[in-house]
């Protein structure tokens, strides 16, 4: 007979193989975790009928509540990769694609195929919808002869947060830094929306939609936050500084941030979060498709750190991608999709979140082997 397993903190495949155990057939699974076998199960339409597909963060205890309601045909909230739940046999595909932003596993694929879901017209994502927004391939890099980066490749994609990390000395600010138009490379290609490109200074990186979020911000605290964020790009009338259009674009920015800050207000006396907040603002009136985060929240709170992750998530939501640096791995199990990390200077790998651990993302920075997850 059928049933309604809530289910979180458990992987799916956990409870599917305690479901084949005691002969249960028509099961329904509400879990944040959408993982292959039970995505190839619906694929298959088998055993698995229905689940609540959860982004892999912010976990915890309404987990249960979500993937639930979900199964009743509940909107899920705003966090949750999908609008529109459960995830059945016909969307298994394009759900997978939409929760972790990366194309789905091959056996996966050729499930879907055999069995008709996601073919072209039923609701499969574009190939080109997932093309990277930055692609850098074979990067090398050397100071006085010592190389710093030695053939190193790192992408990211539209609407996705990819976790950049490794130990001091890995290469992780000079990749930034030649992606920001710092440095230049000595070898190698970098393409931005699918063009070839080959930075001279920073305001070419930010022309093609390279932002910056400083952990050491780039601000002036005695200019009001609309004068910080159009710092030497300040809208003009007749020739003159336009205050008012300058104060009008902040608000715009800020709403579609969706976060309330006043842009009239003098920065120095804004908390060190509103700061952060200026600096992303700064980005995205410069067009930013992409936004280097480095370490953003040393110094924040934690309400503030998850104020910031809710933007982040926001963002994301309007095709933004976010390259995000961060030592803290509750951090990037909360808001990345996969990650990158360099190690004396040469990618060690590039993996979704859901597919290695905390231990293995430590081991693989300090040098110790890494045995990936799946």
């Amino acid at each position: 007979s059928a049933g309604v397993w809530a289910v979180w903190d458990v992987p799916a495949e956990g409870v599917m193989a305690a479901a084949r155990s005691a002969g249960r057939t028509n099961l329904k699974i509400a879990t944040e975790d959408l993982g292959t076998n039970a995505a190839i199960a619906l694929a298959q339409n088998q055993l698995v009928v229905g689940l609540g597909a959860q982004q892999p963060y912010q976990q915890g205890v309404t987990e249960a509540n979500i993937a639930g309601g979900a199964l009743l045909g509940k909107k899920a909230p705003a966090y949750v990769a999908l609008n529109a739940l459960p995830v059945d046999h016909s969307n298994v595909l394009e759900a997978w694609e939409q929760v972790y932003n990366v194309e789905a596993p091959a056996d996966l694929r050729e499930m879907s195929h055999a069995t008709g879901v996601g073919a072209p017209g039923n609701g499969a994502p574009a190939a080109a919808a997932r093309a990277p927004v930055v692609r850098m391939v074979g990067i090398h890099k050397a100071f006085d002869g010592v190389q710093v980066l030695d053939d190193v490749d790192f992408e990211v994609l539209p609407g996705e947060v990819h976790a950049l990390a490794g130990g001091n000395g890995a290469g992780k600010s000079t990749l930034m830094k030649i992606l920001q138009g710092v440095y230049s490379f000595d070898a190698g290609t970098i393409d931005v929306a699918g063009r070839a490109v080959s930075f001279a200074s920073i305001h070419d990186a930010k022309r093609a939609g390279i932002g910056m979020v400083f952990q050491e911000f780039s601000l002036v605290s005695t200019l009001t936050v609309a004068q910080n964020i159009f710092l030497n790009a300040e809208p003009r009338k007749a020739g003159l500084i336009d205050d008012r259009a300058m104060v009008e674009r902040a608000r715009e920015i800020f709403e579609r941030m969706q976060i309330h800050v006043d842009p009239e207000r003098s920065l120095g006396t804004l908390s060190t979060a509103y700061w952060q907040l200026t600096e992303i603002a700064k980005a995205l009136s410069e067009d930013a498709r992409v936004l280097i985060m480095d370490e953003p929240t040393a110094s924040l709170a934690r309400h503030e750190a998850q104020a910031l992750f809710d933007l982040i998530g926001r963002l994301k939501d309007q095709g933004i991608a976010v390259i995000y640096i961060s030592h803290r791995m509750e951090e990037v199990y909360a808001i990345a999709d996969r990650i990158t990390i360099l190690r004396n200077g040469k990618r060690l790998l590039t993996q979704r979140l859901t597919d290695i651990t905390p231990a293995q993302i430590v081991e693989g920075i300090v040098g110790k082997e890494v045995e990936l997850a799946g």
